[in-house]
C-alpha cells in the first residue's frame, strides 16, 4: 500500500457523508417548508418564554410540569427536524410520537391537576391520558397513533420504510435480501411529497 493511496472510508464516515448530502438535498427540495418550520419553531419558543415570564413566581406544580413539557417539546422539535434533514425518516417518526404524547400530556395537566400529581409520582400512563381526553373514540388519532407506534416498537410495517425495490441499480449501502428487494442502512433522501408535509410542525 503506497503512502499516497487513500485510506478506505469506514462506515461512520460514510454515514457522515450521506448526512451532508441529504441536508443539501433537503434544503434544495424543501426550502419553503423548512422556512415555515423555522418560523413556527421560533414563534412557539417565544410564546413559551413569554408565558412563563409573566406567570407569578414561584410556579404552581401544574405550571412547572407544563414548563418541563414545553422545554422537552422544543428540544424534540429541533431533533425531529435535524433527523428529517439528514434523511433519518424512521427515527424522526419515533420522535414524532413523543411530541404528540407531550402535547396531550400538557392538555391533560390543564384539564385536571390530579394528573400532574400522578405524573410527578411516575404513576401516569399515556393510556390514562388518552382516556381522559377521549382520544380512544377519535378514529383519526387512533389510526395515526398506531402507525407511529409501529416505529417505536420496531414492528414490520415500519421496517418496510427501510426497503426499496430495484430493477437494475442497487442501493450503495445495504443488504440485498432477494433479487428485487434491498434493505438500506445509511440515511437516504427522498423527495416524496409526504415527507414535505412532515416538515411542518407536528405540534
Amino acid at each position: 500500500m503506497t503512502r499516497n493511496k487513500r485510506k478506505k472510508k469506514g462506515y461512520y464516515e460514510i454515514f457522515l457523508d450521506k448526512e451532508k448530502e441529504n441536508v443539501s438535498l433537503s434544503k434544495t427540495h424543501f426550502d419553503k417548508q423548512l422556512g415555515t418550520y423555522i418560523e413556527c419553531f421560533n414563534l412557539l419558543a417565544d410564546t413559551c418564554v413569554h408565558i412563563f415570564d409573566v406567570l407569578e413566581k414561584p410556579l404552581t406544580d401544574r405550571h412547572a410540569s407544563i414548563a418541563f413539557q414545553c422545554a422537552r417539546i422544543l428540544g424534540s422539535l429541533k431533533v425531529y427536524i435535524d433527523l428529517l434533514m439528514k434523511g433519518y425518516y424512521f427515527d424522526a417518526t419515533i420522535i414524532e410520537r413523543t411530541l404528540i404524547e407531550d402535547f396531550y400530556l400538557i392538555r391533560c395537566f390543564m384539564e385536571d391537576e390530579k394528573y400532574v400529581d400522578k405524573w410527578v409520582k411516575k404513576e401516569l400512563k399515556f393510556s390514562e391520558v388518552r382516556k381522559k381526553l377521549r382520544l380512544y373514540s377519535d378514529e383519526s388519532f387512533v389510526g395515526y397513533y398506531e402507525y407511529l407506534c409501529d416505529f417505536v416498537h420496531s414492528n414490520i410495517p415500519a421496517f418496510h420504510t427501510l426497503t426499496e425495490f430495484y430493477k437494475r441499480r442497487k442501493h450503495a449501502y445495504g443488504f440485498s435480501i432477494d433479487r428485487n428487494i434491498q434493505i438500506y442502512f445509511t440515511p437516504s433522501f427522498t423527495s416524496d411529497p409526504v415527507i414535505a408535509i412532515r416538515f411542518f410542525p407536528v405540534v
